[in-house]
């Protein structure tokens, strides 16, 4: 690309604010934060100066482009502000912003659960960072869509794409390789391949270590943690999940302290210590309560605690909020923890033919599947209850439920406990609508 298509001082700015957007995101102090949000306002300023765009409008479009910030912001805010962004980089057909612009609106809008539109978004600014050639953008937009591609459950795509990502970062960006790694790691984790996970996520917390950035050890922490979980090295789990909480009450990170007990608390179902899975879970949800569940809900995992103690209305209760969230949010991890709970409940109902075929359907998943902690948990609660079925009764039952098709059956069973609930809220009404008529 020529000088005349990419003035020096444009490429400074972009450099400038290049520096910024990293700096700010894995920023360690407040001191290095105000450092770099000064720089965001030189690049800002060196834009101004030869655009005549006044810095007022400039700089919030260029904070936006700082890393992750977009996460801890409103979405629906966030949405807007891109969008305006976007419609104002194109008046001046500048290229560079609009990809930022677009990665800002994919991450708003993935937050809002437009799945399709998030990766609309993402391809258009991975194809203009293409064309301006600047690698990091690149490389961010290829994380988002792999983020995308998981939260579809579309596993194999969002492999590709890390791999794509780690394959343009130079293995002197140390940073970036470690984004990669731990992003990988999550990927393997949820397609059920978990010492590939525990490998990926492993190889990353040393390099944070190494660049000073302690916040992302907690952050990929909890994906190590449950890699060897999954794999029923519960003690490693639980090792790993109390220095996620150490390391997060050090940094004074309320939610990584919430991911850490939750992570605590699936190691205690995995060893049937209710009570204590009980608490630890609802503690974890106190930590995360003032964050968005676009972050994740304990409701499937206290379903299950609750069930072990025995308080099975509760347990439905929490059930039906599980899969209100996932209708919403569509978490594949929250997905089989709220399948697998429900087929508990069923099958102490004495419905054991449909908690077999439900069972069935979750286990076509290898995050199932491959998992020793839905084995210790469900797994084989499931396998008695099937077992007292006639043999051919059981297989018809699992044959029906690998038919099945998952987003179908869940939109089934949430319309199914809304009705439950509606018929339990009348039965509670309908006493003291009699007292009430006796009254008068």
């Amino acid at each position: 690309m020529s000088e005349t298509v990419v003035p020096r001082w444009l490429k400074w700015a972009r450099e400038i604010q290049a520096v910024s957007q990293t700096g700010l995101t894995y920023a360690a102090s407040e001191y290095e934060t105000q450092r770099y949000r000064r720089l965001t306002e030189i690049a800002a300023e060196i834009i101004q100066d030869h655009t005549g765009l006044p810095k007022e409008r400039l700089l919030p479009d260029l904070i936006m482009q700082t890393g992750y910030a977009t996460l801890s912001t409103d979405p629906k805010t966030t949405r807007m502000h891109m969008t305006e962004s976007l419609e104002l980089y194109q008046q001046i057909d500048h290229r560079w912003g609009m990809a930022y612009a677009l990665t800002g609106l994919g991450r708003a809008v993935v937050r809002l659960g437009d799945l399709e539109g998030a990766r609309e978004a993402l391809t258009r600014s991975l194809a203009l960072h293409e064309e301006v050639e600047n690698r990091v953008g690149q490389t961010e937009a290829l994380e988002e869509l792999a983020e995308v591609a998981l939260w579809q459950s579309r596993f194999q795509e969002a492999e590709d794409l890390v791999q794509q990502a780690l394959a343009l970062t130079p293995t002197s960006n140390r940073i970036g390789i470690a984004v990669g790694l731990g992003l990988l790691g999550e990927v393997q984790l949820r397609s059920g391949r978990f010492a590939e996970a525990q490998s990926s996520a492993g190889a990353s917390l040393p390099i944070w270590e190494e660049v000073g950035v302690r916040v992302w050890v907690a952050r990929r922490s909890p994906t190590l943690a449950r890699a060897h979980m999954h794999a029923s090295a519960y003690d490693v789990a639980r090792e790993q999940a109390e220095m996620t909480i150490s390391l997060s009450q050090e940094l004074d990170w309320e939610r990584g302290i919430g991911i850490g007990k939750l992570v605590l608390g699936e190691v205690a179902l995995a060893e049937a210590a209710f009570d204590r899975a009980y608490q630890l879970l609802q503690e974890s949800r106190l930590n995360t309560m003032q964050f968005s569940p676009f972050y994740g809900d304990q409701s499937p995992w206290l379903g299950l605690a609750a069930r072990g103690l025995r308080k099975r209305s509760e347990a439905w209760g929490y059930l039906a909020t599980a899969l209100d969230r996932v209708a919403e949010y569509q978490r594949s991890t929250e997905q089989m923890t709220a399948l697998g709970c429900l087929t508990l409940l069923l099958a102490d109902e004495g419905e054991a033919e449909r908690a077999v075929e439900l069972y069935a359907l979750t286990s076509r998943y290898p995050y199932v599947a491959n998992s020793r902690w839905f084995e210790d948990v469900i797994g084989r609660h499931i396998a008695d209850a099937a077992a007292r079925l006639p043999a051919a009764v059981a297989e018809a039952a699992r044959e029906r439920g690998r038919k099945r098709d998952l987003a179908a059956t869940l939109e089934e069973i949430r319309q199914e406990l809304a009705g439950r609930q509606n018929v339990e809220r009348q039965r509670a009404q309908a006493p003291e609508m009699a007292t009430g008529d006796g009254h008068e």
